[in-house]
């Protein structure tokens, strides 16, 4: 049965593991024409989509609004975790709901009359994401108790993440093919994290084992993030470079919320020999959120009546930090101490991207892009929520070990 514990635990950090709110850099795309290149503009951008890919091409657009609101009216999302809870028992989640976008527009000032000033809103991430797993079978759970017990199980992962970025660019040329620019947003970031593990078993004579275990936290963030970015614009060919600061933290908190509860321990139906209790619920907790240094470069050329669209971005890694640190406290029950901290790391990834837009004819377009969205969640990082810390105690670990079977075999 050990083994079998171990294959849950091991399935529900790897699950966890994905939902790293800040892994996905290149999910989102800014502006009308980057959108239908698919963001690979950093270095030919033509709206004020400019404002995130490369500032520095602001001052450089002649034809550019100077209001813009876009976005992806539908989106159609699809989370699935193959053996998310062992052999054959999937987990898999479909949404379909309103996309994020850009709001900006651009004004001068009289006193700088070369330079142009955008304001911008924009969603950096929004993420949803909520499994479950329901069952509820007749099966010999209870190593000790013979013949079959009536056994249930509900498991819950719950994600709501979002940041959102704020703020102000300027862009002044330098001469008539080079200017630079510089974006200054406060972000604000949000997320609610929840775990939630019920399980109960009925044995013949109304005996009753269960199990529930819960962890959630919630926190707000708030931080400066900056852009720089230098553009080149010449009649058939453009380049620009760009760098994205890591983030400034400004001010988070948030609260944590704990909970295990073990009952109806008896040595003729377990070999857990008492019932526990750990309850723990703490506010006001310091938060941090962390993001990469980055530097995307790219180009623009025409051939004809086709304009191509090529760009690549490096993101640096982030070295595992906690985000919240709640104070260790000690199980009612137990009188062990029980650690919760939430933790994050990033890897470095390189993301790329081509596009290309041909000119039919004097009043329609046509638009291809293509490019890549890699994950930068650390293969070495147990999960975001740390669950080896929060869900590994013996007690907890002895009614998984009789549980994952029942719902390994009850799927197949």
């Amino acid at each position: 049965m050990k083994g079998s514990f171990q294959i849950l635990f091991l399935t529900i950090v790897a699950a966890t593991s994905l939902y790293s709110q800040n892994s996905h850099y290149w999910t989102q795309q800014y502006g009308n024409e980057s959108l239908l290149l698919s963001g690979a503009v950093a270095g030919s951008v033509t709206d004020l989509g400019a404002v995130y890919y490369n500032p520095g091409f602001l001052s450089l657009q002649d034809s550019a609004p100077s209001f813009v609101v876009t976005a992806k009216v539908m989106q159609y999302t699809r989370v699935h975790l193959e053996n998310g809870l062992g052999k054959n028992v999937n987990l898999e989640k479909n949404n379909l709901g309103n996309a994020s976008g850009l709001i900006a527009g651009g004004f001068t000032l009289g006193f700088m009359p070369k330079s142009k000033f955008v304001y911008s809103v924009l969603t950096r991430r929004s993420q949803n994401i909520d499994l479950d797993y329901i069952n509820h079978v007749n099966f010999d759970v209870l190593p000790i108790s013979p013949g079959s017990e009536d056994f249930s199980s509900d498991i819950t992962l719950y994600l709501e993440s979002s940041e959102t970025w704020g703020g102000i660019s300027w862009s002044i040329p330098l001469n008539e093919h080079m200017s630079i620019g510089i974006s200054n947003y406060m972000a604000i970031a949000y997320t609610n994290s929840l775990l939630s593990i019920d399980l109960n078993t009925l044995a013949a004579d109304n005996h009753v084992v269960a199990l529930n275990r819960i962890r959630q936290y919630d926190y707000l963030n708030f931080g400066m993030i900056w852009k720089a970015g230098l553009a080149l614009k010449y009649p058939k060919f453009t380049a620009g470079i760009a760098i994205t600061a890591p983030k400034i933290n400004f001010w988070g908190q948030g609260y944590m919320y704990t909970q295990g509860i073990l009952a109806g321990t008896d040595s003729n139906y377990t070999t857990q020999p008492e019932d526990y209790y750990e309850s723990d619920y703490q506010q006001d907790i310091p938060a941090v959120l962390k993001s990469p240094l980055s530097v995307s470069i790219g180009t623009g050329f025409q051939i004809k009546k086709f304009r191509f669209n090529i760009s690549a971005e490096w993101f640096d890694n982030v070295s595992k930090y906690t985000v919240m640190e709640p104070a260790v406290f000690m199980g009612q029950s137990t009188g062990e101490p029980v650690i919760n901290n939430v933790v994050d790391e990033l890897k470095t990834v390189v993301n790329a991207g081509f596009g290309f837009k041909y000119e039919l004819n004097q009043n329609y377009d046509l638009y291809m892009g293509f490019s890549t969205d890699f994950s930068a969640a650390s293969p070495s990082s147990k999960t975001f929520t740390d669950l080896a810390e929060g869900l590994c105690s013996n007690s907890t670990s002895y009614l998984l070990r009789w549980a994952l079977p029942t719902i390994m075999v009850s799927a197949t």
